[in-house]
């Protein structure tokens, strides 16, 4: 009785100081994601600062520019949003033509298809 008791405890002994060590390795490993989440915090922080001071900057921009403010707040976002557009549109058109010349070359059967497909008038940058 008393040898199993023994045996009973060492195993015990050696269960804890597996335990202890886990404990460690993972208090270590609470404690760098607790100091990787207060950095990437931190830096949350700068990027929104930052972002805060570009909308300032873009706002003072566009109003040196001649857009003025409103009475509900900045037309900046707008302002930046339809040139955006108006790029995409400008790149979408000559793109359009550009395919449209490249298929000019390519095969019978794609010419077919084309003859058969409706054509839309191209729209030139100018009229945007």
């Amino acid at each position: 009785m008393i040898a199993s008791l023994k045996v009973w405890t060492l195993r015990t002994e050696q269960i804890q100081r597996q335990l202890e060590q886990e404990l460690a390795v993972t208090q270590e490993n609470l404690m760098h994601a607790t100091n990787e989440l207060q950095e990437a915090t931190k830096l949350a922080d700068i990027l929104y600062e930052v972002c805060q001071n570009l909308g300032l900057v873009t706002d003072h921009l566009i109003k040196q520019k001649g857009v003025e403010e409103d009475k509900q707040g900045s037309q900046s976002f707008e302002a930046v949003l339809n040139a955006v557009v108006h790029r995409l549109d400008s790149s979408k058109v000559i793109n359009h033509r550009t395919s449209r010349c490249s298929s000019e070359a390519s095969t019978p059967f794609d010419l077919a298809n084309q003859d058969q497909a409706p054509q839309k008038p191209a729209v030139s940058a100018s009229e945007m």
